[in-house]
């Protein structure tokens, strides 16, 4: 089987996930679905830094690299939770002698922000770089309405004025590099084109520093939110930087319907009242709570699970150093439920941040 950096990743993920879930849980986290399961799944197995790693990976290549995983002994035939041999465990421990770790990976806080962020800095460099060599015909980088709406917004008048955006912006860029390793530095700046360069494909940077494209676009991804962060952190020393920064709110990191959940919970409406007016199963109830609960510091814990019993699963899950269901479920009497689990640790362990929503 000849191994790659998705194949490589997809293993990581199944390691992670073994004995607790499916296969399809890897699935959706690597592709980035927005689902409470799924995004319970990230945080439940420390996998941020994987969640949203290859939005375009189809079900096919993905059933195709599970058929060699089992073909070559790498995973064991199971009616429904992930099996792994130990000789795959031993090779997914060498995952970061192959490849390059980014500093920074999180598109469950940062993908959002990222693509708007990189968009505008791409246009704001081609402008300013045909602008001030005097040619005005070219084809800009993006054809969002938006981006260039935004552009005309900041857009200087005068020659001098653009001269003076441009060394601004040349300053901060250099500034920020200087903290990069070397190859990351390369793939961003390769990324960026004017009027003396075109800027270049992820195939074309993978070709010159030896790698391949997959891993290309997951470090490209990793170092916009890397500076998505470092922005956030130091918008003083950044200004011009932290002005491509869109405005995102954290409310965005619930899905949809768990938002409308917790909007109802926020109104009074008590947990069997959502069920009957959503016409949702109390599962389906239960999974939204949990998300709001690991993303929400003020999320009022004790009104679903009794101090005592939090305080027994945190102490068991300490002591056991696991995250699996049914290893943790063992150790507690009847009255003490998955969902008081479930629901504990996600409070204790799953948020993104600190902040509350």
């Amino acid at each position: 089987m000849e191994w790659n950096f998705r194949r490589h990743l997809i293993l990581h993920v199944l390691v992670k996930l073994e004995g607790d879930r499916t296969p399809g849980a890897v699935y959706h986290i690597l592709t980035g679905k927005k689902s409470s399961q799924s995004i319970q799944d990230m945080k439940w197995y420390g996998l941020t830094e994987w969640y949203g790693a290859f939005p375009k990976l189809t079900m096919e290549i993905f059933q195709n690299d599970l058929t060699l995983f089992r073909q070559n002994g790498l995973l064991l035939p199971s009616a429904d939770f992930i099996k792994i041999p130990d000789t795959a465990k031993e090779m997914d421990k060498d995952f970061w002698s192959v490849y390059v770790r980014p500093v920074l990976y999180n598109q469950w806080k940062y993908g959002a922000a990222a693509g708007v962020f990189w968009e505008r800095l791409a246009l704001l460099v081609q402008c300013l770089s045909f602008s001030l060599a005097g040619s005005g015909h070219f084809i800009p980088v993006t054809k969002e309405k938006a981006v260039l709406h935004w552009l005309k917004t900041i857009w200087p008048s005068g020659r001098e004025a653009k001269i003076q955006l441009a060394d601004t912006l040349h300053v901060e860029l250099n500034s920020l590099l200087d903290s990069f390793k070397t190859e990351d530095a390369a793939i961003l700046v390769n990324k960026l084109g004017g009027s003396a360069k075109t800027g270049l494909t992820y195939s074309q940077i993978a070709g010159a520093l030896g790698r391949e494209e997959e891993e290309i676009i997951y470090r490209f991804n990793g170092i916009l939110h890397y500076i998505i962060e470092v922005l956030q952190q130091n918008s003083s020393s950044f200004p011009l930087l932290a002005g491509l920064l869109p405005a995102v709110e954290s409310s965005i990191r619930l899905t949809k319907t768990a938002a409308e959940t917790k909007r109802l919970l926020d109104k009074g409406w008590s947990f069997e009242k959502i069920s009957r007016f959503r016409r949702l199963k109390q599962s389906t109830i239960e999974d939204h709570i949990i998300e709001i609960a690991s993303e929400s510091s003020s999320f009022p814990l004790f009104d679903y699970v009794p101090a005592a019993y939090s305080e027994k699963i945190r102490a068991v899950s300490n002591t056991l150093q696991t995250r699996k269901m049914k290893e943790l479920k063992d150790q507690f009497p009847d009255e003490i439920t998955y969902f008081h689990i479930r629901l504990t640790l996600a409070y204790y362990g799953g948020k993104t941040d600190e902040s509350s929503i």
